[in-house]
C-alpha cells in the first residue's frame, strides 16, 4: 500500500508497514478506499514495484530474501491484460 504513495527501498516491519499506510492514506483501520484511493495510483504502485524487482534482482536477491510484494505488480499486468483480451475478444 505504501507503493501507491511513494518509494519505499528499505526493510519495514508489519507494524510500521501498517502505521505508515495508514498516515498517508488517512484511514482509521483497516478499511481502504480501494476505488476512490488505491486503483487511480495503482499504476504509479506498479512502477515503483517494478524498480524495486529490478533492484533485488540486480543484488541477486530472490525469494523469501526480496520483497513479495515487488512482484504484485505482474499479477496486475496479467489480470488487466487478461481482460483487455476477453473485451476484445467478445
Amino acid at each position: 500500500m505504501i507503493l501507491h504513495h511513494r518509494d519505499h527501498n528499505a526493510y519495514i516491519d508489519t507494524k510500521c508497514a501498517e502505521s505508515d499506510s495508514r498516515k498517508l492514506d488517512r484511514r482509521a483501520g483497516k478499511h481502504i478506499e480501494a476505488t476512490a484511493v488505491y486503483m487511480p495510483l495503482r499504476m504509479h504502485a506498479a512502477r515503483r514495484a517494478a524498480v524495486l524487482a529490478q533492484r533485488h534482482a540486480s543484488n541477486g536477491n530472490t525469494l523469501p530474501d526480496d520483497n513479495p510484494s515487488s512482484s504484485m505488480y505482474e499479477l496486475l499486468r496479467t489480470l488487466e491484460r487478461s481482460q483487455e483480451h476477453s473485451a476484445t475478444d467478445s
